[in-house]
């Protein structure tokens, strides 16, 4: 059977930013003892993140892959890597490394205007949590407990806060930490949003941060306010006085909304989304604690 080469726009994006600065391994600390090494490290996250690229599902595939590359990409990866191999490397790095290095090609990424906003005037950034998968122990305290709804059963969930800037054509994200076990994205958000000001706020990479109801508290709407940035914060009936209010002032025959959509069918029900813009929200906290 003849063995189709990967695809070229892979190999051509491995040509253009491999030789960059931001993409050396030389500042990851190679987990494994030097006796008995067959490969480098550098070889390894290269397949790696070759792998990621061509969305590869599993590390077999990325073995497949660079199976497949060819002469062309032996400057990469010199052959076959065992998924194996990968396996065992990948898992014991330094995340705090890896962490470091990819806020590095980020900022990489921005200087050469990769990341210039699409369709909007300024950088958005979303931050929101995920739903890494279900497990059925605790992860040594560090996943948090859930029930099945068809039997009440327990099992393990491992959370995470991303931050995802949405105003680029690529989507990148820009950073990502665990939630820990006995807290919650809402008190996860302030030593994030922290870290990310540190990693990126001195520059105008993003101009608003865009969080989910979760997160929702006027002590992170401070925060983010005080690192001179906008928010957009979603408000649902997990916060029920300021949603009452909310829809007292804008759910109402006479109010009309700056600027509406087109109704759409979304999961059997008839949806239209409707803009408004006020300031009428503001100072509602003093005004509810004068009643």
């Amino acid at each position: 059977m003849k063995v189709q080469p990967p695809d070229l726009r892979i190999q051509k994006l491995l040509d253009r930013v491999l030789g960059t600065p931001a993409y050396q391994w030389d500042d990851i600390t190679d987990p494994r003892k030097r006796r008995g090494r067959r490969w480098t490290l550098k070889h390894l996250l290269n397949a790696a993140f070759a792998g990621l690229l061509a969305s590869c599902p599993t590390l077999r595939d990325v073995e497949a892959m660079t199976e497949e590359m060819g002469p062309t990409g032996r400057q990469y990866v010199p052959r076959r890597v065992p998924d194996t191999t990968l396996w065992q490397v990948l898992g014991k790095l330094d995340p705090q490394e890896l962490r470091a290095k990819h806020r590095a090609q980020v900022r990489a990424a921005w200087r050469s205007k990769s990341l210039q906003p699409v369709g909007l005037p300024c950088g958005v950034v979303a931050i929101d949590g995920k739903g890494l998968g279900a497990l059925e122990h605790d992860a040594e305290g560090t996943a948090q407990k859930a029930h099945r709804s068809h039997d009440g059963s327990p099992y393990w969930l491992t959370r995470a806060l991303r931050a995802v800037l949405t105003s680029a054509q690529g989507k990148p994200c820009l950073d990502q930490v665990p939630v820990d076990g006995k807290t919650n994205e809402m008190a996860t958000f302030g030593d994030f949003f922290e870290d990310l000001m540190r990693a990126y706020g001195a520059g105008n990479l993003f101009e608003v941060v865009t969080v989910d109801a979760g997160m929702v508290s006027r002590a992170n709407a401070e925060r983010v306010h005080a690192a001179n940035k906008a928010y957009v914060m979603a408000l649902k009936g997990t916060q029920p006085e300021l949603f009452a209010e909310a829809k007292r002032l804008l759910d109402h025959p006479g109010r009309k909304p700056d600027c509406q959509s087109e109704v759409e069918v979304f999961q059997g029900h008839r949806v239209q989304r409707r803009l408004y813009r006020t300031v009428d929200m503001a100072g509602y906290n003093a005004r509810r604690q004068c009643k």
